[in-house]
């Protein structure tokens, strides 16, 4: 195995594959079978390295925008390990119900989140590797650095994907699981163009929903009969509501009650300019604050060791009056112990 950065700082490749080794006949196929998925892995790990270094020049050309768009104070602070977490978790991020709805991605680079989050599942350890549960020492950056702060991680994200390579090709168990669905062994096993497109959604949905929710911006959720804005059909304003396609889902609306100089038509904004959809801005933000990780790291194992990602999004979620069922936009689902289970907006 050549690691990551083992040549000047930068990726190398294992690109000697020698299928004709000389072993026993008897163990040649398993033989050919472990150094093809060792090949394979390797190239895979690499080729993903490569892609999220684009994902984040692709992140840094949107930064400048959505700030002067939602013009977040220019104190608020973000970690150096959160914005690694939501660059490293674009790919996996694809292959969510919420990613899902993004446009433009090629099925190709679905196909191969599919299987990244498979692998993960199966060796949960390498998950853990390359998004360390628990760690919360991190640089701190205030939003107005964030440019600057993209240009210096190239290391770090190195570090980081390389501390899942690393794990699967010196611990037997964790090669095992990893490369247990067969992926690593077909005739095209899953790699990454250096220039593939749509993996920067996950910091662009983190850096748009921490922004908002710094400058006051809360999103009122209820159910789609108590929504009240309506065309002249009856029909929900698409330009002031979003609606979750889930079954049962809720309707958002982003309400500014703190702060609330300017922001028209805010939502239309953030969704049509391609930095996020409501399904990973809102959906995935009431699953976090329903998990009740809203105040943890962006990026966690569940209880079935896959990764989850809902809490890439920040966005504060509110009601606009908890305390009852009556009125037009109230707590939206039953009272727990005689009371709404999600908070009231922000005064």
């Amino acid at each position: 195995m050549l690691p990551l950065g083992s040549m000047n700082g930068t990726p190398e490749l294992c690109n000697t594959y020698i299928p004709t080794i000389s072993v026993d006949p008897s163990i040649a196929p398993q033989v050919h079978y472990v150094v093809y998925n060792i090949y394979k892995i390797n190239r895979f790990f690499t080729t993903w390295f490569y892609a999220t270094l684009f994902a984040k020049s692709q992140a840094s050309d949107s930064i400048t925008n959505i700030i002067q768009t939602i013009n977040p104070p220019e104190k608020t602070n973000v970690l150096l390990n959160d914005i690694l977490s939501a660059l490293i978790a674009g790919l996996a991020f694809v292959s969510t119900p919420g990613g899902a709805a993004v446009g433009g991605i090629a099925a190709e680079t679905s196909a191969v989140s599919t299987i990244l989050t498979t692998a993960l599942k199966q060796a949960p350890s390498v998950a853990k590797a390359i998004w360390p549960v628990g760690t919360t020492d991190s640089v701190i950056y205030q939003i107005g650095q964030l440019q600057e702060a993209l240009g210096d991680v190239t290391d770090q994200l190195r570090d980081s994907i390389n501390a899942g390579l690393q794990l699967v090709m010196t611990d037997m168990s964790a090669f095992q699981a990893f490369a247990a669905n067969g992926a690593f062994s077909s005739p095209k096993p899953p790699s990454l163009q250096n220039e593939t497109t749509g993996l920067q959604w996950g910091f662009t949905t983190f850096l748009v929903s921490k922004s908002l929710t710094e400058n006051g911006w809360d999103a009122l959720f209820t159910t789609p009969a108590r929504v009240g804005s309506r065309d002249e059909n009856g029909n929900i304003k698409e330009d002031l509501w979003w609606c979750s396609p889930k079954e049962n889902g809720f309707c958002f609306f982003l309400n500014k009650s703190i702060n609330p100089k300017g922001g028209d038509n805010i939502l239309s904004k953030v969704i049509n300019t391609g930095w996020t959809t409501g399904d990973l801005l809102f959906d995935g933000a009431l699953t976090c604050l329903q998990e009740g990780k809203t105040e943890g790291v962006p990026v966690t194992l569940n209880a079935e060791n896959q990764l989850d990602l809902n809490c890439l999004s920040r966005m504060n979620l509110c009601t606009s009056h908890p305390e009852s069922h009556d009125k037009p936009i109230a707590c939206p689902v039953p009272f727990v112990d005689g009371k709404c289970p999600y908070p009231a907006c922000r005064d």
